[in-house]
């Protein structure tokens, strides 16, 4: 485990992933509402870098694994394949 109070930090050092986590579970645990979470963690650059805000193939590609996402992905790896067995 990390240690968050060490004095050896310098403007280049990066939290770890752990810390990150422990980071912004207190986060959330001292908010007062979900707004008030939002704008501490986006202070504290905890915020996930993107957010994912489409379904189908786009949201796949940003890591959303829901019916509709993954519908899509398996859609597009059946037109591939059926595009490479006619190639042949």
């Amino acid at each position: 485990m990390g240690n968050l109070n060490r004095r050896t930090w310098g403007p280049a050092d990066e939290a770890t992933t752990d810390e990150k986590h422990r980071a912004s579970l207190y986060v959330a645990s001292i908010a007062h509402d979900k707004a008030d979470a939002t704008h501490l963690l986006g202070a504290l650059g905890l915020l996930p870098k993107r957010l994912t805000a489409e379904h189908g193939m786009r949201g796949y590609r940003a890591g959303c694994r829901c019916t509709t996402c993954r519908k899509a992905n398996t859609t597009r790896l059946n037109r591939q394949n059926r595009t490479a067995k006619g190639d042949q």
